[in-house]
């Protein structure tokens, strides 16, 4: 064998060695449970979903508590009024039940659009982070071709000063590492955007550093059957149980409406003296709307109109979940076929084609071109692959938040 081709070949040897070795270390950085973790602690909207939780649990401390007891003081006096009243309103037939229980639902309506935000949060972060795994993955696979068209360009302008190549080689090889290059630059951009996307989910500076301790894997296995998951996630879904919730407070509005036109009874203590008498008096009463002129009725009416619209939701959001989920598993089960093509056949396969090219080349056993098509090809389904998998994961993504899953699965 010539000693141009033996250089050859072990520059390519010790090349491809290289680079898978910088491929087996795991680089140190955020795992995808810690940056939810850390989201779910400093993202604002769930904050926002918090406090108004917390104004919620103030509304059922005030429909759980009696009318207010009234002072009502005269100092001056007239000939029939005492200086001091006290009046306290006893509602009847429920109404403070009712308002209690409507306060009670709009608070778990409440809670269950808290879980909703942290099912959110927990989706959004986990999109981000998939998307810098693949520009990372991306970058490498860029960075990783444009070492490989140096080494080319190096091994050709070689054989060109042997007299082995011609000069249009040489000139076809910078431009290929002319074009890497660039995609490297462009890859490069990509990865800090995705940086600054994720810490935008994780509410940290735009420029906080950044980088997944995890690379994009296939998981092993397959996708289990969703016919019991879904059932039950359209039981246990927070945003469905939050309709159902508003649904029920709706109805207890309706049912407290239409008791407002009810008696209640009134306790008095007069306090003080009065023309004809002394001292302390107390009473009962009865407090009635004598003629409302058409507004309990319209209330009555808005409230059922309202209790019927919340219904209706109710059914919509079922129906839209039990479409979300159907399409979210068959979205997983399509890309995870693909990424098993790219990650057992596709790829594994441009890389043995590429690798045996250029040995080839490098002993005079095939063209230039060849050698050129084929990292091409590599690069190519490197890139798709990456893609592929970066698909799966947002796919799985979306069944989790489809099922009301809290976390990703280990």
């Amino acid at each position: 064998m010539p000693r141009t081709s033996i250089f050859i070949s072990l520059m390519f040897l010790l090349l491809i060695r290289s680079t898978a070795r910088a491929d087996d270390a795991a680089p140190a950085g955020l795992s995808l449970r810690d940056a939810i973790d850390y989201s779910l602690k400093h993202n604002p909207r769930l904050s926002v979903a918090r406090h108004r939780v917390a104004a919620h649990q103030g509304q059922v401390l005030s429909a759980k508590a009696p009318s207010a007891l009234a002072l009502q003081a005269v100092p001056f006096g007239t000939f029939n009024d005492n200086p001091l009243v006290l009046s306290q309103t006893l509602e009847v037939v429920g109404k403070r039940d009712l308002r209690a229980r409507s306060a009670r639902s709009e608070l778990s309506a409440a809670e269950f659009d808290l879980q909703t935000t942290t099912l959110a949060v927990t989706h959004d972060v986990t999109i981000a982070y998939v998307a810098l795994q693949e520009a990372i993955a991306r970058r490498a696979s860029v960075e990783h071709s444009a070492q490989l068209m140096e080494t080319l360009r190096t091994l050709t302008q070689q054989r060109f000063e042997l007299g082995d190549a011609p000069k249009v080689h040489v000139t076809r090889v910078e431009i290929e590492l002319d074009r890497a290059r660039q995609t490297l630059t462009e890859a490069t951009v990509l990865v800090a955007v995705k940086a600054t996307a994720l810490n935008a989910q994780l509410g940290r500076e735009a420029t906080t550093p950044v980088e997944p301790a995890e690379a994009l894997t296939l998981e092993a296995g397959s996708p289990p059957d969703l016919a019991s998951p879904r059932t039950a996630a359209l039981e246990s879904r927070p945003d469905l149980r939050a309709a159902r919730a508003l649904a029920a407070a709706r109805q207890s509005d309706v049912k407290l409406t239409q008791r407002s036109a009810l008696p209640d009874f009134v306790v008095q203590a007069r306090f003080g003296d009065r023309l004809g008498g002394a001292g302390t008096q107390v009473g009962f009463g009865v407090s009635l709307p004598l003629f409302a002129w058409g507004g309990i009725r319209g209330q009555t009416k808005t409230a059922r109109a309202n209790a019927a619209v919340q219904a209706a939701l109710v059914d919509r959001a079922q129906l839209e979940a039990g479409a979300e989920i159907a399409i979210a598993a068959r979205r997983l089960i399509a890309a995870r076929a693909v990424a098993e093509s790219y990650t057992q056949r596709i790829v594994p396969n441009a890389e043995s084609l590429a690798r045996t090219l250029r040995l080839s080349y490098a002993q005079g056993g095939t063209t230039f071109i060849e050698v050129i098509d084929a990292q091409r090809t590599l690069a190519a389904t490197q890139i798709e692959k990456t893609r592929a998998l970066a698909d799966y994961h947002t796919a799985l993504a979306e069944l989790n938040r489809a099922l009301g899953r809290q976390l990703p699965r280990s």
